[in-house]
Parts: C-alpha cells; structure tokens; sequence
C-alpha cells in the first residue's frame, strides 16, 4: 500500500456491531503528532493540582477479577482501584514542576515548586501560556525517594502507577515528541491493568515502581502499547454514530491481523477522530468500541 496516511471513517451504532478492517503498512506514514508531545486540545492551563500517594496505606477495595482488569484496560485508571496497599501521604512532600529529556532527567530549573497539605494534595502555578506534554513531569520528592507522573492534564496524580508509566516511558523511547498526553493516558490504563497482580507488601514506593514496570514489560500486549507510541507507522480515521454525529471517548484498538494481538489503543477526541501508532510492514486488525456512558456496542 504505497500511501502516505492511512484514514478509515468508522460508524458506530447503539446496537451491537463489530467492525474490523484489514490495514496494510508497508512504508513509513506521515504521523499527526504536533511535535511537543502533547495532545489534540492542548488548551493553556493556569494551575495544576493533584494528590499524592505512596505505599503504607490501608486496603480500600478487593482486587478486581479478570475481567475487570480488562474494563479498567478500556475505561481507564479510575475505573477500579489502582493498586492495594497505598494512601495519600501527608504534609511537607516536595513538589516540583520541571522538564525532562528522553531519559527522565531534569532540563534547566524547576518551572514551579510547592509542598503537600495534609491530605497529601497540592497546587502548582505553572509558567504563563503552559500546556501539558509528555516533556512535563510533576515529582514528588521525600527524603530519600521520589516519585513521577507526567503531566497530561490540570489534574495529575502521582502515585507508584505514574512513576512506572514515567520511567517505562524514559525506558522505551527515545523521542518524547512522538509521545503525545493521550497516548500517556493510553500507557496508564495499560500498566493499571496489571497493577492488581502485583504485591505491595513490604514494598517501597520506588521497589514498587520497579515492580510495575517488570509486569508491564512481561505483558505482551501492555508492552506493545508502549513501544508503539513512537512507532513508525500511523492509522488515522473517524468515528461517527448512525446519524453522522462524531463520538469522542470510543476505544480504538489495532491488533496484529495473524493473532490477534494488541498492538496499539487509543480514545477518539473530542471530534470523533483518532491516530494510532503502529509499527510498519504488518497487517492489523482495527476495532472500535464504544463503552461510554450511552452504548456498549462494538
């Protein structure tokens, strides 16, 4: 397929119907990336709020089954508890607003400082005209650890899970101007699919970091999710309902055509439209999904 750009316009209906396509990537696509790594709507932010939270905490929920990893694979990071055996930290944890190269260390000066409240929350005042990117990171720092979350939005939680997805992602690629804030939402719900099958006890914040990003790594599918972030080929397309009317939120998903395997996940945004990364020179499967608050179709 001697094309620059793959593009498929998929409707979806709120009756059950599954569609799939064959996608031949023969050569290297253009790709839809705005190069800084950030999202399709990278809207300003003013403030930047969060919690934190470590190892030590009291178990809050029982660990979902099989099953429901995969609706929280799907649905994303809040849809079941993220891990056992953490809590929020509480007063006087640093936190700094800063920059990172491809390897996760610090660019220049700390763009905005502030500490924890009680509750383990803080604010931060970033630069005039901030938007989140990949190249962001928020880091929580105790005294003798410290924890990571990239900042995709003006809400950003750090956590063991973030930390895992931040070093995964220092780990696994190299041009973090490929990576952008959706496909960091993206990598997060595939590394909190796995969460449940790893034990905190006796953990501490970064053993349980490390502990993550080996599940993460020996799961083929989370893996591929990853690494295809700066893959080399690009499936670009829309999804739209029965009446013409585009459907943001509506997984689409890329699995390779002789397996079935998982390559690459993403959401639609907000005008129905998504780009998967993928690598070249392979036949896939493509599949949209739509779990949202007014359909489970297929």
């Amino acid at each position: 397929m001697q094309t620059s750009a793959v593009s498929h316009n998929v409707p979806i209906r709120t009756s059950k119907i599954l569609f799939a396509c064959t996608v031949s990537l023969a050569m290297v696509m253009a790709g839809c990336s705005n190069g800084s790594g950030t999202s399709s709507s990278s809207n300003t932010i003013s403030s930047l709020t969060g919690s934190v939270s470590a190892p030590g905490g009291a178990l809050a929920f029982n660990p979902p089954g099989k099953l429901e990893q995969l609706f929280a694979s799907i649905f994303g990071k809040a849809a079941y508890a993220d891990i056992t055996g953490v809590s929020k930290v509480g007063s006087g944890v640093k936190i700094e607003l800063i920059e990172v190269d491809s390897s996760g260390n610090k660019i220049g000066s700390t763009l905005a400082s502030t500490t924890t409240g009680s509750d383990g929350s803080y604010t931060l005042t970033p630069p005039s005209n901030f938007t989140a990117a990949s190249k962001y990171v928020i880091r929580a720092s105790g005294t003798s650890q410290t924890q990571d979350v990239r900042v995709v939005a003006a809400g950003n939680d750090v956590d063991p899970i973030s930390d895992a997805v931040s070093k995964l992602v220092a780990s696994q690629i190299t041009d973090l101007s490929k990576v952008s804030t959706d496909e960091i939402g993206t990598i997060t719900d595939a590394v909190t699919s796995v969460a449940q099958g790893v034990d905190p006890t006796n953990l501490s914040a970064s053993a349980l970091s490390t502990a993550l990003q080996t599940a993460a790594k020996n799961e083929e599918e989370v893996l591929n999710q990853i690494t295809s972030t700066a893959a080399g080929g690009q499936i670009c397309g829309n999804v739209k309902d029965a009446s013409g009317t585009n459907l943001q939120n509506i997984v689409i998903m890329a699995m390779d055509y002789g397996n079935w395997v998982k390559r690459s996940q993403i959401k639609t945004d907000s005008s129905g439209n998504y780009c998967l990364n993928v690598p070249t020179g392979k036949d896939y499967i493509l599949g949209a999904m739509n779990y949202t608050g007014t359909s489970t179709a297929a």
